[in-house]
């Protein structure tokens, strides 16, 4: 676990809004605290309903097919080499052959598989050599998250399903599994691609762009698509031939080109083609059970009347088999939880009365700072954008002064146990207790001398007999 918030899930934290309407970012700050420098912080109850939660968000993400993956979400860069020689009025040359792409992250003639979104079908992937040779690259500064791609004889802006160049993203993995399996029927599907001549938009006021945009069908599109991915994978894994699927594949072709139209219907028009009539035709003309793993797309708008069956295809394997996964089987269980302060072993029978009137200001601080903080967390559930800048300030200042009177108070550790204790009590699995006290310097140094002399690490270890993410791993003190 912790590994996981340190490492892998860092990247998402930082992508994350600043604070949420509860308070989630100081809460984070209070669990990573605990979990990195409490050594017993796994037999506390305010550990074992975090655990919940974050194996119960991942077993819904799996649900719906976010699976961790060998790789990066590149930017797309269009023929940069071919553009520089271009203005050095060199001839222009292609770098990248057919089938190759430049990205720093892999290496060099590694097998990738590409896709971009939306990736409407299978004939939307894109299997692509890493290529890294050419001294003409290093007059670009591009990271391992930039992709380099080819656009000359090269079909990959149909075959990414629109794709630009004005910060499209595309997926890349090495996974070997991902890729032979798409190698293995890369020649059945086809690219869509749309032949349909378009206008420009003769009236580009504000209000007929909102009238355009407010009726766009993209996400029923792309739900309609992988419904009839999945009839079209249960058909062949259960002996239908590669010609009984070929109807079922155009109109899922049909629907990639109809995603297209549908992003640039705010830029042109395409006066000959009713979008919301070819789509209801196609529905129309497989009405049938949803895939069991549209439960995910449909809890939302459920209305009682949807119905669905399992098909033997990838997302529906996946979707019994995690809602079959049962985290607590097989685990140690604690019949009794340990409060955060039971670790810190510090004696306070010597206490004096000094420290119980530190105690109670600090209790009256804390309980004060927390009703105003939960009113400001009121309204930001309401507020505009332009409220919620002024209303995150105001929390961060309540937070910031609490934390400055606290201190003033926290003179040694024996009020900081009577602090605990006070609200241990009662509140032991709430994780607001801790945060006003997480960064105090007393908090800080007891923390420390626990870590110090019996935390477990997990490092990196070729030989370790832990597998993680896809890398071997081990523990140690």
């Amino acid at each position: 676990m912790r590994y996981h918030f340190t490492d892998a899930f860092a990247r998402e934290r930082d992508d994350e809004e600043r604070e949420s309407s509860d308070g989630l970012a100081e809460c984070a700050d209070v669990i990573f605290t605990l979990m990195h420098k409490c050594p017993h912080f796994d037999e506390t109850e305010l550990y074992a309903n975090f655990r919940y939660d974050v194996v119960a968000s991942l077993k819904e993400r799996l649900k719906c097919g976010h699976i961790l993956l060998n790789g990066t979400n590149a930017t797309l860069f269009g023929n940069g080499p071919e553009l520089l020689k271009y203005i050095a009025g060199e001839e222009v040359i292609s770098e990248l052959k057919k089938w190759q792409i430049h990205c720093q992250r892999f290496e060099h003639s590694a097998k990738l598989l590409c896709a971009r979104s939306p990736h409407i079908t299978m004939g939307n992937l894109y299997l692509a050599e890493n290529n890294l040779d050419g001294e003409i690259w290093d007059y670009f500064d591009l990271g391992e998250n930039i992709v380099c791609v080819n656009a000359i004889n090269e079909n990959i802006q149909q075959r990414l399903n629109g794709c630009d160049y004005d910060s499209d993203t595309m997926l890349i993995t090495d996974d070997a599994l991902l890729v032979e399996t798409a190698e293995k029927d890369d020649s059945l599907f086809k690219v869509p691609v749309c032949n349909i001549m378009s206008g420009g938009n003769s009236n580009n006021a504000l209000s007929e762009l909102d009238h355009r945009t407010s009726e766009n069908k993209i996400g029923e599109i792309v739900n309609l698509s992988q419904k009839l991915n999945s009839i079209i994978w249960d058909k062949l894994n259960n002996g239908a031939s590669k010609m009984d699927i070929l109807p079922i594949y155009k109109d899922i072709c049909k629907l990639a080109v109809l995603s297209g139209i549908e992003i640039d219907k705010a830029k042109r028009n395409y006066d000959n083609i009713n979008a919301g009539k070819e789509f209801a035709d196609i529905r129309k003309r497989y009405d049938k059970p949803n895939p069991d793993f549209f439960r995910e797309i449909d809890e939302k708008s459920y209305d009682g009347k949807k119905e669905y069956k399992f098909y033997d295809t990838a997302m529906d394997f996946i979707y019994e088999l995690v809602s079959k996964i049962h985290f607590r089987d097989g685990r140690e269980q604690y019949s009794l939880y340990r409060p955060i302060s039971s670790g810190l072993a510090y004696d306070i029978s010597l206490g004096n009365a000094t420290e119980y009137r530190h105690k109670d200001k600090i209790v009256k601080i804390i309980d004060e700072s927390k009703a105003r903080a939960n009113r400001l967390y009121m309204e930001l559930r309401s507020a505009d954008d332009r409220e919620r800048e002024v209303i995150y300030d105001r929390i961060k200042e309540e937070k910031e002064e609490r934390d400055k009177q606290v201190s003033k108070w926290l003179s040694n550790a024996n009020v900081l146990i009577l602090v605990l204790r006070h609200y241990e009590k009662n509140s032991v699995a709430d994780w607001r207790i801790y945060a006003a006290l997480i960064k105090h310097p007393v908090f800080s140094k007891l923390l420390f001398e626990l870590y110090d002399r019996f935390i477990v690490k997990v490092v990196e270890d070729s030989n370790g007999e832990y597998s993680i993410y896809g890398r071997k791993f081990t523990k140690k003190l």
